[in-house]
């Protein structure tokens, strides 16, 4: 059984439906969602990290895990240990930043 954490960047929700529903399809593991990581810290303990982050604005990071991806970019921690995924959330009408939360 994995000990997995499903990030959530999300301004109008849509990425936390996507994030529960998530949750309830990983049968046999231990599954944690949260939107209020904030360091890699908040990753300890975990095998597996998904994100699941929407776009909004101009192709922005979402106001609640911007801190994260911040702190993540300066510091820079190893986190080679860790597996991950992205599931990048968009609206195809603004094809010139598309997904781009999820990118960055």
């Amino acid at each position: 059984m994995a000990k997995i954490v499903i990030l959530v960047g999300t301004e109008s929700g849509n990425a936390q439906m996507v994030a529960d529903v998530l949750k309830d399809e990983i049968a046999g593991h231990d599954v944690a969602v949260t939107d209020r990581a904030q360091s890699a810290a908040d990753l300890s303990g975990y095998e597996i990290a998904l994100i699941c982050c929407a776009t909004h604005g101009n192709g922005d990071i979402p106001t609640n895990i911007l801190g994260l991806a911040e702190t993540l970019e300066k510091q820079k921690p190893d986190l080679s240990a860790l597996r991950y995924g992205v599931i990048a959330l968009g609206d195809q009408t603004y094809s010139d930043t598309f997904c781009f939360g999820g990118k960055k």
